[in-house]
């Protein structure tokens, strides 16, 4: 009796063919041209299936499935049964494919949280590979980010081997600071093969890429016509359905991002601890507009989220509306990496602003809403005019607040009028100052000294009967003192050299914050492309700025603020520099009208030392850097710090730095064609629209301090900068809340609370917090409105959220991110 052969192993190189679309919906085109190519390409990728056995087609972005759900429903129905028969690959988990230096840690959490729960919801999918091939650069903290929202592998393709020879091909670990890993698989060549030739010459050359890696004999090849949507096509499919008859050819699957994880998950792979830099670094600075308009409507919709949540712990009220959740796909959808990153056209740039400035005024809707809910509530009943002022931060402070008008009426044209002053509930006066008013028209502006608890309320009176201001006895030795061009307060002076430019002295460290002068603001060459293509650092100094004219504009005795005006070129600036009573930081206020092309602005500030590294935020995180010149992606803060000496630099809209080892200097703006990209060239490019043309505003914060920025109050300042305190004017009216209330605490130093929201499930609510200081720690939150307290310990850098159920009597218990 014969017996059978065994069948011979299939030794052959296997080859995990994703096919894929790498669909932009805005790039060079504006949105409504991406949604109907996004119709067209799911539907080509569905043909295909019907013509092609067992092939797969991938596709991310839970945006974009909305857009098919929404306008051809019958067509989302087709793509729902494929997806069950696993020929339709859903992945990625996030709403879009973002750009991940520029959108903070939460609004990289809520990418998740909202694509992860579309998904589910609409396909019974839970995503396990997170999915960004095209952004430009992905910043450290991501892998505890993606774990979070149930990912634990992650697709990219840039920065590329040319462009950072160290990062490990194919496939690798990739570790957050938290310890936090995810499986990183790196695009070999690009993200689409447009041609059958061009995916004839690639599959051999990944195959021989991979043979010098863990994965030996298993690789993953990304096909498909792309960016402005297309996919696999059908010569591609007959190409391959050949192939896999051709003696000497490898074993050719049809397979999705998720299958391959498990062949990398399965085998060592080396571990990598830090960013994933560079590509184009220049486009961290393109486009102030839509970066400051980001940074803006974030921190609307937090602030709007904690104060719908103490509202509700207060009075009971609705936390959120239902149209912050559309407002938070508009910012989702507007971080995609040719938006936020300024590299698309014009026309695509002014649809992302109104969108953005839609989603920032559903915001503000909401925020009011709720503070006016509370402050209905307080009792006000008393002598003078009640104003509640509002902390929008999770952490309480005490320092000059800007009230704004405070609706004390009119006065003269001269500023005359009856004296006005603000005492706090019981009567005692608290200092304060009229400002620079908003309008030529007499409104009064006015900035106090407010104590206010961690995201809580003040009450203060508008008086009119006091007859001498108190505010200069009130603050004592803290008071701002003003003479010529300089205002000094008890721990810092500021004044001006010759050339108008700052000088910062620290009382009492008894030391210049800067070598000469800082805040010089410099005209730098950059006739580079949008994204900054193949370049490292912008250095060559064209020119400096040149003082026009200089003034004392508030003489204290609770702020001084001395501006100064500057040309060069056709280009004008203006720098106020400000400081109030007891600081430990001086603000800087600044307004540009901006006229030139092919250059870029930079504000440097030259240090009495050296340093080899600098510290900045990145999202839920911090990276430190040489100090090499490189432009850098930055979130709200960088600190440049040596043997005991330090400077921390804040910011409300500035994504771009660079340092040198004795000098930093914040990138404001640059001046690039909108999406013009090397190498094309135009005949004329002088008639192309250059970015960041006309007027824009920012504020930096610089914060001189000892030791490291852990110990300075840093991430406080920042974040008081990017999301300050603000007044309702209320009327006289009973109520059951106190005059001053706080609706959360945290102790436990480097610990902050991110974000206070509804369950997206209702029935409770969601508080999340960080460790910022990369240490273990134990951490003791309380809600006291709701009469909750709970402890938790930290690791390094890590995140938690937690769920606080509507029954006091239920648990407050830990879930992910996802609010499982």
């Amino acid at each position: 009796m014969k017996t059978k052969a065994p069948k011979r192993k299939d030794e052959r190189p296997t080859v995990h063919l994703i096919g894929n679309a790498h669909l932009d919906p805005v790039w060079l085109w504006r949105w409504q041209e991406g949604f109907a190519e996004a119709k067209a390409t799911f539907r080509s990728a569905l043909d295909r299936m019907t013509e092609t056995p067992g092939y797969v087609f991938t596709c991310a972005a839970a945006a974009i499935y909305e857009w098919i759900e929404e306008s051809d429903p019958a067509m989302f129905r087709e793509i729902r049964r494929r997806v069950g028969q696993g020929r339709w690959a859903v992945t990625g988990g996030w709403w879009m494919q973002p750009d991940c230096n520029i959108p903070c840690g939460e609004s990289l959490v809520r990418q998740g949280l909202c694509g992860q729960r579309y998904f589910r919801e609409k396909f019974g999918v839970t995503c396990r590979v997170g999915y960004c091939v095209d952004s430009f650069g992905h910043a450290a903290t991501l892998p505890k980010i993606l774990r979070g929202c149930g990912m634990r592998g992650y697709v990219f393709m840039r920065p590329q081997a040319h462009e950072n020879a160290e990062i490990p091909p194919l496939a690798f670990r990739w570790m957050a600071d938290d310890g936090s890993d995810v499986t990183a698989l790196h695009v070999p060549d690009a993200y689409c093969e447009w041609t059958v030739e061009g995916l004839e010459r690639k599959i051999p050359r990944n195959v021989e890429l991979a043979a010098r890696t863990p994965l030996k004999g298993e690789v993953f090849v990304m096909y498909g016509v792309g960016n402005h949507g297309g996919g696999p096509t059908k010569a591609m499919l007959q190409a391959i359905t050949h192939w896999r008859k051709r003696p000497g050819m490898p074993r050719l699957v049809y397979s999705s991002p998720e299958r391959f994880l498990e062949v990398a998950e399965s085998r060592r792979l080396p571990v990598w601890k830090r960013e994933l830099q560079h590509h184009a670094r220049g486009c961290y600075a393109a486009h102030s507009g839509i970066k400051a308009l980001n940074r803006r409507t974030e921190q609307g919709l937090l602030a709007a989220e904690m104060w719908g949540s103490a509202a509700r712990m207060a009075v009971g009220k609705a936390p959120v509306p239902r149209s912050l959740a559309r407002a938070w796909k508009h910012v989702l959808f507007n971080q995609f990496h040719d938006v936020l990153a300024g590299s698309s056209i014009e026309a695509a740039c002014r649809d992302a602003s109104d969108q953005l400035g839609a989603a920032l005024h559903e915001a503000a809707v909401a925020h009011n809403s709720a503070q006016q809910a509370v402050s209905w509530q307080i009792n006000t009943r008393g002598d003078g005019t009640p104003l509640v002022v509002f902390n929008n931060q999770p952490f309480g402070f005490e320092g000059a607040v800007d009230l704004g008008d405070l609706g004390f009426g009119e006065t003269g044209h001269d500023g005359s009028g009856p004296p006005q002053t603000l005492a706090d509930n019981a009567g005692r006066p608290i200092p304060c100052q009229r400002i620079e008013p908003d309008s030529i028209c007499g409104r009064l502006r006015f900035a106090a000294k407010v104590s206010l608890p961690a995201l809580g309320y003040v009450v203060l009176r508008k008086r009119t009967d006091v007859a001498r201001d108190p505010t200069r006895r009130l603050l004592g030795s803290s008071a701002v003192r003003a003479k010529g061009l300089r205002v000094e307060n008890d721990k810092l002076r500021a004044g001006l050299d010759r050339r108008g430019y700052l000088v910062l002295y620290d009382k009492v460290r008894r030391r210049r914050v800067f070598g000469n002068a800082g805040g010089i603001p410099l005209v730098i060459e950059d006739t580079g492309d949008t994204w900054g293509h193949g370049v490292d650092a912008y250095r060559k100094v064209l020119g400096r700025f040149r003082r026009v004219e200089a003034r004392l504009v508030e003489p204290g005795p609770l702020r001084g603020c001395i501006s100064v005006r500057y040309r060069w070129g056709d280009s004008l600036l203006q720098l106020d520099y400000l400081l109030g009573a007891g600081e430990r930081l001086l603000t800087v206020r600044g307004r540009v009208d901006w006229r030139e092309q092919w250059k870029l602005l930079k504000l440097a500030f030259p240090m009495p030392f050296r340093c080899e590294t600098w510290t900045a935020e990145v999202p839920y995180g911090t990276a430190v850097r040489p100090t090499d010149g490189g432009e850098e992606p930055v979130q709200q803060w960088v600190d440049f710090a040596a043997a005991g000496h330090g400077l921390a630099i804040a910011n409300d809209s500035k994504y771009s730095c660079s340092a040198e080892a004795d000098e930093v200097r914040v990138t404001i703006l640059r001046s690039p064609p909108y999406a013009y990209h090397l190498p094309f060239q135009a005949a004329d490019i002088s008639q192309h629209v250059f970015l960041d043309q006309g007027p824009q505003a920012f504020r930096l914060a610089l914060i001189p301090h000892d030791g490291d920025w852990r110990g300075a109050g840093v991430i406080e300042a920042a974040r008081r900068l990017n999301r300050p305190p603000n007044t309702v004017t209320e009327t006289f009216h009973k109520g059951k809340l106190p005059a001053r209330a706080g609706f959360v605490k945290c102790s436990g130093k480097g610990v902050y609370v991110e974000a206070i929201k509804e369950c997206e499930d209702g029935g409770g609510l969601i508080v999340r917090a960080a460790e910022w200081h990369g240490r273990r720690r134990a951490a003791r939150f309380a809600l006291p409105a709701l009469g909750r307290t709970w402890t938790a310990n930290f690791r390094g850098g890590e995140i938690k959220t937690f769920l606080i159920p509507p029954d006091r009597r239920g648990k407050v218990r830990e879930v992910s991110m996802l609010e499982e």
